[in-house]
């Protein structure tokens, strides 16, 4: 279990754009890359509204070009900045029915350990964001990082977080982020961890 999250040491968001969460379909991107996801996603799914953040300056316009290049879709949300600050002071509890992991980076040394997402304290209050019965899809092509999760998957259970599947990616799936494109032609083997909110014990 990570440690307790401590609100008070989270700054104001870079983005001062006042965020009215819409009524309905909410979904939320962290690290959306150069934006090829959320766009495919918004257009693929009008009646789902996305929150698409990238902390990334240079992947950042990428993604603004790509939105503005695909007549700007009124259901996605481009944010340019820091995940953490941005949804705590942006999202109430108990807003999402979905988020979106993909690909994160795995920190694979020791010192790096508290920023994997297990580790986060941020985990709690980002799950706190999730209604009743939302998901969470995290997908990576690191093995030590699925071991991980497998490893807590009694504190996530604790947080509300059930783990309901584990799927290898196939081949010839039609990629979504151009890493997951990238690891697919080199053979890496790619994972899709698909968990469901079942409670609230946090509250």
């Amino acid at each position: 279990m990570p440690r307790p999250f401590n609100p008070d040491k989270i700054p104001e968001p870079k983005d001062l754009r006042p965020f009215d969460p819409p009524k309905g379909n909410l979904a939320l991107e962290i690290g959306c890359g150069v934006g090829y996801h959320p766009v495919q996603f918004a257009l693929e799914n009008p009646g789902i509204f996305l929150i698409a953040i990238e902390r990334t300056k240079e992947k950042f316009e990428k993604f603004q070009r790509r939105y503005e290049n695909h007549d700007s879709p009124k259901n996605l949300y481009p944010v340019f900045g820091d995940a953490i600050p941005w949804i705590h002071h942006k999202l109430p509890d108990h807003c999402l029915d979905q988020i979106f992991i993909l690909y994160p980076n795995p920190y694979p040394k020791s010192k790096h350990q508290n920023r994997n997402f297990l580790n986060m304290p941020f985990t709690q209050e980002l799950i706190k964001k999730l209604k009743m019965g939302a998901s969470l899809e995290l997908a990576t092509n690191s093995k030590e990082y699925v071991e991980a999760i497998e490893g807590n998957l009694k504190s996530l259970n604790t947080m509300g977080l059930k783990l309901n599947e584990k799927k290898v990616i196939p081949k010839d799936f039609k990629w979504r982020t151009h890493f997951e494109k990238k690891y697919l032609e080199r053979n890496d083997e790619c994972i899709n961890l698909f968990f469901r909110y079942h409670n609230r014990n946090q509250d």
